[in-house]
């Protein structure tokens, strides 16, 4: 297999934006694995908390843990919990739906985000053999930031996100943004270096 005339500066680029990457793949994971996404309580105590996947509750006067209910198939438990008047039937199936989307959304967003940081990574040493190839781990980060906005987008129209993990996820989200920038240019740098698009 041929190697890529990557100069120094591409290579540079290229590791810059793979670290990014990787910050971004530790904070969106671990966004995601937490459960306070959105958070509501009394003065003193948090009374609930929930992500995409999870709904717990607490008890207000102690702050312990009361329980916790994962989503199913096609129920998320904290709507259940916030919309169940019957006048609100339809946004309790609209929101279970939502969930579920923003849930399946973030976790490609985040599938995504590792390849494109791993070929961001063999890119930089120059293995891809061809200049065209040079351009797929943008491409992959840019469907990886897309899917990670959308993902926010859907599950915002029923979580305010008022906590700690939905900004380690928007926070992984804007490293996401940085490593695409880096690894669009350095795939750019090294595409023209290989005689792309003569």
């Amino acid at each position: 297999m041929a190697r890529t005339a990557a100069d120094n500066i591409s290579k540079i680029m290229g590791i810059v934006a793979v670290v990014f990457g990787f910050v971004a793949l530790v904070l969106t994971c671990v966004g995601v694995g937490t459960i306070q996404w959105y958070i509501s309580g009394n003065a003193n105590y948090i009374t609930s908390a929930t992500n995409f996947f999870t709904y717990c509750t607490y008890d207000g006067t102690t702050g312990n843990q009361i329980g916790c209910s994962q989503r199913t198939a096609y129920a998320h438990p904290f709507c259940d919990a916030s919309y169940t008047a019957p006048t609100v039937a339809i946004s309790n199936s609209d929101c279970h739906y939502r969930m579920r989307n923003a849930a399946a959304l973030t976790l490609v967003g985040i599938i995504l985000l590792a390849f494109g940081t791993v070929l961001t990574l063999v890119m930089a040493f120059g293995i891809l053999s061809e200049w065209f190839l040079n351009l797929i781990p943008g491409l992959l980060l840019f469907l990886a930031s897309l899917f990670m906005l959308a993902g926010l987008a859907e599950g915002a129209r029923y979580i305010a996100y008022n906590s700690y993990s939905a900004s380690l996820y928007e926070a992984g989200h804007l490293f996401t943004i940085l490593s695409l920038f880096l690894s669009s240019f350095a795939g750019g740098r090294i595409a023209f270096a290989c005689g792309g698009g003569k």
